[in-house]
């Protein structure tokens, strides 16, 4: 992934892929945040990509 593509990557209907509907990564970041998370990607050409999602650890309250 160049590093045009970090930038749009989380842009909601952004597909690199023609027939693609474009909201996958659009998505994981929205559920990731709803849940008080982070994620993050780096890239370097013709290396590879890392995502990095961050979630905090709750416990069960149980009544």
């Amino acid at each position: 992934m160049d590093g045009n593509g970090t930038v749009t990557l989380f842009a909601p209907f952004r597909s690199s892929k023609n027939g693609g509907w474009g909201i996958g990564p659009h998505q994981a970041k929205a559920i990731v945040e709803v849940n008080r998370g982070t994620i993050h990607v780096s890239s370097k050409e013709g290396v590879g990509t890392t995502f990095t999602v961050r979630l905090p650890i709750t416990t069960a309250r149980h009544p």
